[in-house]
């Protein structure tokens, strides 16, 4: 079982990350199109909706198997992602309503970008901590 439940963490959180790098991308080079506010709303969504989702599962998988959480660095760096996906899209969805639209921009490509590279960082020591690759700690 929690084999089963490890795979779809990964894939969740593979796929969150993906939608979210893409939703970065689409944000910067297509500055003029018309579609890039939806795509990049819509990624950003799932980025948050599935990264949520991953930690959930998370949760369930540790409390299941060992039952000690925030243990390991992966696992203390995955709740700050997540934290930071709930930021991210709250602080892009709310800059229509803003009276310093400019200020809170800067804070959602800030905490984007932040996101992104713990994100990244937190993926890779998950696949240091399941043997799938060999990182030099």
């Amino acid at each position: 079982m929690y084999g089963v439940l490890w795979r779809i963490h990964a894939i969740l959180m593979s796929s969150s990350f993906i939608a979210l790098a893409a939703g970065i991308v689409i944000s910067i080079l297509y500055k003029k199109r018309k579609w890039r506010y939806k795509a990049h709303q819509r990624l950003g969504i799932y980025a948050g909706t599935s990264g949520l989702t991953a930690l959930i599962l998370a949760g369930i998988m540790v409390q299941a198997y060992s039952g000690y959480h925030l243990n390991s660095t992966h696992a203390i760096l995955g709740l700050t992602s997540g934290l930071l996906l709930i930021l991210t899209p709250i602080a892009g969805l709310r800059m229509k309503k803003a009276v310093n639209k400019k200020r809170l921009r800067l804070i959602h490509r800030i905490l984007g970008g932040l996101t992104a590279v713990m994100m990244l960082i937190t993926i890779l020591l998950g696949l240091g901590y399941t043997g799938i690759i060999y990182l030099p700690i």
